[in-house]
């Protein structure tokens, strides 16, 4: 018998490894939920990828692969990796595939402070057009200037300092890139808005989801007082906001 809860893929933001999920995979295994963070392409630096391809390619694989196991799925977004769930979950809606005769699927997506812009929309194109101002860019990659108090603003200072340290390069070529669909428009989905955010501001993030709503997605949006990375410094919170998401009464 297969598990009543999804099984959670989060993505990761842009420069961060998985491991910046585990206080929030600890609290929500707690809860009974399975959890697979995932590495990005984007920062695997063996090579700097083209565009948004296989971060697309290996988040629809993955997904694919629990759907195969009998498991419904929830995907988590975080920043720069809306982009991914936008455009890596085609056809794996749960009402898709039923449609189709098929049991399981994707439920829910989850974002959190994330890009949800509509097609064929970059994230550069989401910041207006101009590349934000902490971008060090070293062709064929792009860091981060203050990560400290751009990303982790609201953690104590020996913490914001350790979760800088574990930042990646990342293709910068990525960031000129948009998809060719959004599963927004097909899968229900909610939005955690981080009012303290000083990566993606709170006006930038309620007016995704304004659009979201206004094209008809099915989207639900939730606040949170927490800087970008609420799964660190509001991790119960975080993970009480994701259980709701899936469907828990509590």
């Amino acid at each position: 018998m297969t598990s009543s809860k999804p099984r959670i893929i989060l993505l990761p933001g842009a420069w961060h490894p998985p491991t910046v999920f585990n206080p929030l995979v600890n609290k929500l295994s707690t809860y009974g939920y399975k959890c697979y963070p995932l590495s990005l392409q984007a920062t695997n630096q063996i090579e700097a990828v083209p565009s948004l391809q296989k971060d697309l390619d290996v988040l629809h694989q993955v997904v694919t692969k629990y759907l195969d196991f009998g498991e419904d799925v929830m995907v988590v977004a975080h920043s720069w990796s809306g982009l991914i769930a936008g455009g890596g979950l085609d056809g794996l809606g749960k009402i898709q595939r039923e449609k189709k005769g098929k049991k399981n699927g994707v439920v829910r997506i989850a974002y959190l402070a994330a890009f949800c812009p509509v097609e064929n929309v970059s994230l550069i194109e989401a910041f207006g057009g101009h590349e934000p101002e902490f971008y060090d860019v070293q062709k064929p990659w792009v860091k981060v200037k203050g990560a400290e108090n751009l990303f982790y603003n609201d953690l104590p200072e020996e913490q914001r300092a350790h979760w800088a340290s574990q930042l990646l390069p990342h293709s910068y070529a990525t960031k000129f890139n948009g998809t060719k669909t959004v599963a927004w428009r097909t899968i229900p989905s909610s939005y955690l808005i981080c009012e303290d955010d000083n990566a993606l501001p709170p006006f930038v993030q309620e007016a995704m989801v304004k659009k979201c709503q206004d094209e008809g997605a099915d989207m639900t949006a939730e606040r949170i007082k927490s800087g970008h990375s609420p799964f660190l410094s509001k991790t119960d919170e975080t993970a009480d906001f994701l259980r709701r998401a899936a469907g828990e009464k509590f």
